[in-house]
């Protein structure tokens, strides 16, 4: 996993900074969009979602049964102590062996995560997203990304991510299609209050 972890970045990773600078950046609409027009959660769902952050999504997935994974400890802290429901969290990283013994998921969720990874690591996930996603069940990413319609503030505000593996979207529906026939894809420029391009995937077998 490849990051920029200097200066003010390195403090992203104590839970009240990253929580309060999402915040500050409007990620609300950020998750509300996410989940409104990609997960589409349905009640009764199971969701696996890699790299779960402080599990702040789990708001908007009432119904659902909820796992998450997360390496960070102060997030995964904060998760258990915050979140309500039938949400599960697990500080680790995701592989094969500690996530296929939980079986199928209707969902699996990387948000914000593939481009913290280097090309080998992303075509493991989404090659572990496969292995337990449900038949007629879908992954969905959303991360930074570059566009040909992209203006040079959000290209250069991109850049500035603390993921040093930020993609055009093209490479990252190149990356999907490796494990996954089906992708549909959108890139959005209005999800922060600051200038921000994200490219969402939406991966089924």
């Amino acid at each position: 996993m490849s990051e920029a972890n200097v200066g003010l970045r390195k403090l992203l990773y104590l839970p009240w900074v990253y929580s309060t600078f999402q915040w500050a950046v409007g990620a609300k609409k950020y998750r509300r969009v996410l989940v409104e027009e990609f997960i589409r959660p349905q009640p009764g769902e199971t969701i696996l979602d890699i790299g779960c952050g402080t599990g702040e999504i789990v708001d908007s997935l009432k119904g659902c049964t909820y796992i998450g994974f997360d390496a960070n400890p102060g997030y995964i802290e904060t998760a258990q102590r915050l979140r309500k429901g039938d949400c599960t969290f697990h500080c680790s990283r995701v592989s094969e062996a500690n996530v296929s013994a939980l079986g199928t998921f209707d969902a699996v969720l990387a948000m914000s995560v593939i481009h913290h990874l280097d090309d080998d690591e992303a075509e493991q996930l989404f090659a572990i997203a496969k292995k337990v996603v449900k038949p007629g069940g879908r992954l969905i990413t959303i991360d930074p990304c570059y566009s040909d319609d992209q203006d040079r503030l959000r290209k250069w505000m991109v850049g500035q991510d603390r993921g040093q593996n930020v993609r055009h979207r093209d490479r990252y529906i190149e990356l999907a299609h490796q494990q996954f026939p089906n992708v549909r894809s959108a890139v959005r420029h209005d999800l922060l209050i600051l200038p921000y391009s994200f490219c969402a995937l939406e991966c089924r077998l």
